[in-house]
């Protein structure tokens, strides 16, 4: 079945659908190649006729767009630049025959068939051939001609509907590359890199970090040195009074935090274990687990560790990273340990989706403890994917790779469901693929429960632009189906960071830290989702939180008032980020128990491993989705 993007395009695209007796179009369309993560396009929109059709990154650009014109099951797709038609010159049944464009004249040569196969079509020549790539190709300029129809990738398309309502900001510009980033709760975002601005290397004992502040759209740069702590590619936790922990990296046995309240970092205790590139997660009990990290502090062993803000950390000696790593990393445990997936649960329990393709519960208490959580379901390896909590107990697990680099990434999407705990089942379900293949990719969950997937690259090479997948897909939570958004103009690869802000909008930057090379990205740019536009594009009126406490307990019934009717609330936990990790974030949709005009009356969840202890953003949604600006509600 076809990836769904609204009433319109499946009218377009699901062939079983009753013909129509008058033709029908779909303007902006993308052919996107599965093998090659490509576009098809005419370049610079030549309307010579004769151009051969190509492949190059899709940046939706004017020459990338196609009309749709359907006639019963068949389909003319013209260029939105060249004006100009595709089609197979004197309907050739030649293997190899390559696809041109020439001047529209409803022939037959100029209609194709579009026919299901998985998640996506064939395009079926008039000789009954099918649209496909000149030897597979997955680089630039790749050329499309017709070879026998079969199951290859490269035979695959999907057809991408014109992308929903969304804008970028201006490029912000930065002191330093952000690898790593976390939404504070005066709105503020926390970033910072490494004892230099624009590269990493060894143990230096500082950090460049930077305060940017959307009220004024500039940032404020500071050096810390006072905590001696390189804090490149650590674990990385927004802790339950909001300070942010920092743990590992460069300096692979040290801790530092940060007091958004104070603007001051001190030092932490330093871990038993020395590591870097870890998952770090907060828990049920305030609490840090750590775990995973050989790429500092010496390959192996990294057992797990919990912090506490009374004794510092103690490990589980019960919680051996390699029981968690991947089997078949070619980097072997030296990669196979980094970056791990994990997250706070019921029970004094966290659970382990990922990277490999094992999942696991982890007893927190005592010496620790592993229990199998039995396989992820898509038995694929997924180095530098991307996990993300879009309501509770509910994961949404995106692309990744077999490997950190060098290697061809994945579309496959999965839902993992472990909301009943380490003495259930945990469910999985296969999603509809991304239409473009993504590793060190982020992701964002909205208040509405849908899911921002931005940047990365379909083929992994570090410090590197290329292959760069510039249209994010919003994924929506009530039909499991993605759709396309505006493209960004700046790649977001290796070092990229993406995080929720207050107003419900998200912030996007970094990529590089390469030192002096052509890839280093010291910027940002802010992502108006859908929701806050109209289908013209103009802003969408919002409500507006007028009153809400400042703490909740546990199970507590909680009074807020809007300025108009709404009809929902979420909540989504202010959390940091880096290299594609973000363990703790995650969303909850609060049900309303009562209304009184404008005054609502919410039921807060009662266990501590749902509604992690700490600082959340509340949004009220109207009907439509339209978010609230956030209040924060310190959860204690």
């Amino acid at each position: 079945m076809l990836r769904a993007l609204g009433s319109a395009l499946l009218t377009l695209i699901v062939l079983c659908a009753a013909p129509s007796a008058r033709a029908q179009t779909q303007p902006d369309t993308l052919l996107v190649n599965r093998n090659s993560g490509m576009c098809v396009e005419i370049p610079r929109g030549n309307a010579e006729p004769g151009i051969w059709a190509v492949q190059y990154p899709c940046k939706d650009l004017r020459e990338q767009r196609w009309t749709l014109t359907r006639a019963k099951s068949d389909y003319v797709i013209r260029n939105a630049a060249s004006g100009r038609c595709l089609e197979i010159i004197d309907a050739s049944t030649q293997d190899g025959h390559s696809v041109n464009q020439a001047v529209c004249d409803g022939s037959r040569k100029q209609v194709f068939r579009a026919e299901p196969i998985e998640s996506w079509v064939r395009l079926v020549t008039v000789g009954g051939l099918c649209v496909d790539l000149r030897d597979a190709s997955i680089d630039d300029g790749g050329l499309l001609i017709q070879r026998p129809c079969g199951g290859a990738s490269s035979q695959k398309w999907t057809l991408y509907g014109r992308a929903q309502p969304s804008a970028w900001s201006s490029k912000i510009s930065l002191p330093l590359v952000p690898v790593a980033a976390a939404t504070l709760r005066n709105g503020k975002i926390l970033v910072w890199s490494a004892y230099d601005r624009f590269a990493y290397g060894g143990d230096q004992g500082k950090t460049y970090s930077a305060l940017y502040d959307p009220a004024t759209n500039r940032s404020t740069e500071r050096l810390v040195s006072s905590t001696g702590h390189d804090m490149f590619c650590p674990g990385t936790a927004t802790l339950p009074d909001g300070r942010i922990l920092v743990n590992g990296g460069s300096s692979s046995a040290k801790t530092s935090i940060y007091d958004p309240a104070t603007d001051v970092w001190t030092t932490g205790a330093p871990m038993n274990v020395p590591r870097g590139y870890q998952g770090d997660t907060v828990l049920g009990t305030g609490e840090v687990l750590t775990i995973g990290g050989s790429w500092s502090g010496g390959e192996g062993g990294k057992l797990g560790e919990i912090w506490s803000p009374a004794r510092g950390w103690r490990t589980l000696p019960g919680v051996p990273a390699e029981a968690l790593a991947a089997k078949n990393d070619p980097g072997g445990i030296y990669r196979s340990d980094n970056h791990m997936w994990l997250f706070g649960s019921s029970f004094g329990y966290a659970f382990h989706a990922g990277p490999g393709v094992d999942m696991n519960w982890i007893r927190t208490t005592g010496g620790g403890a592993i229990k199998s959580a039995g396989p992820r379901g898509d038995d694929v390896y997924s180095m530098n994917g991307n996990v993300v909590m879009y309501d509770a107990g509910k994961l949404l697990k995106l692309g990744g790779a077999p490997a950190y680099e060098l290697v061809r990434a994945v579309d496959g999407v999965y839902s993992i469901d472990f909301a009943e705990g380490p003495f259930a089942r945990v469910k999985v379900a296969k999603q509809r693929p991304m239409a473009f293949a993504r590793a060190f990719v982020n992701s964002v969950v909205l208040p509405t429960g849908d899911v921002v997937v931005i940047g990365g690259q379909n083929y992994a090479q570090l410090f590197s632009d290329y292959r760069g997948v510039y249209i994010p897909e919003i994924w929506r939570m009530r039909t499991g189906t993605f759709e396309r958004l505006a493209a960004m103009t700046i790649p977001r690869n290796y070092h990229s960071v993406a995080t929720l802000m207050l107003d419900g909008r998200v912030w996007v930057g970094g990529g590089g830290l390469c030192g002096d090379c052509p890839t280093n990205h010291p910027d940002a740019q802010i992502l108006t989702p859908p929701y806050l536009l109209n289908a013209d594009g103009s802003p969408a009126v919002r409500p507006a939180i007028t009153t809400t406490p400042a703490t909740a307990g546990y199970g507590a019934r909680v009074s807020v008032t809007t300025d108009r009717e709404v009809a929902s609330f979420a909540m989504i936990r202010l959390n940091a980020v880096t290299h594609s990790v973000n363990n703790d974030q995650r969303r909850i949709s609060i049900p309303i128990e009562a209304t009184r005009g404008t005054t609502y009356t919410l039921r807060l969840p009662s266990d501590r491993g749902v509604l992690l202890p700490g600082d959340w953003m509340l949004f009220a949604m109207t009907k439509a989705g339209v978010p609230s600006i956030a209040k924060i509600v310190r959860v204690q």
